[in-house]
């Protein structure tokens, strides 16, 4: 099995802190972002100061399984490209479900967009890879608004009295 490199910064960063956290997870102390600033601190890693709060805050309040899951099931990107280079779409349809549920926390506990960005684009960029695989059309975004009715459609009743 030959893993990529991590391709840009943010790679490298997502990596990072996925260490991080596995690493505090093993020796069962808390994923908090003090904890995790000291691990990478040790490493002489630096990173973007919103990625141990993202972590912490997705991390705060979860069992045992439930971090295994959202570590090693989705949390880095090159290893969420492992399964595209594979074909395997079922570990790819995995990967997808527990990044939005990693959104869905995070947007749960009102994370400012610019740290909760690079989970909505990590998830985009596996639905992006699932369709790839499959060759079915990529899932819509999920951005705010998109399908939504204007509620104050000021036009009026275009259809006339009835």
């Amino acid at each position: 099995f030959n893993m990529p490199a991590p391709a840009n910064q943010q790679e490298k960063e997502e990596l990072a802190i996925t260490y991080a956290a596995l690493i505090l997870h093993d020796d069962k102390l808390p994923i908090t972002e003090d904890n995790l600033n000291k691990v990478l601190g040790a490493a002489g890693v630096k990173v973007q100061p919103f990625w141990p709060r993202i972590f912490a805050k997705l991390l705060e309040g979860k069992d045992a399984s439930q971090i295994d899951d959202i570590i090693l099931g989705g949390g880095a990107a090159p290893a969420a490209a492992a399964p595209a280079a594979s074909g395997d779409a079922e570990d790819l349809k995995k990967q997808v479900e527990a990044q939005g549920q990693v959104v869905r926390a995070l947007k749960e506990k009102k994370t400012p967009k610019d740290e909760l960005q690079p989970a909505i684009d990590q998830l985009l960029a596996l639905k992006k890879s699932l369709a790839a695989i499959t060759g079915e059309e990529a899932p819509a975004s999920g951005k705010k608004g998109k399908n939504k009715k204007n509620k104050g459609d000021k036009g009026g009743d275009k259809g006339g009295d009835k």
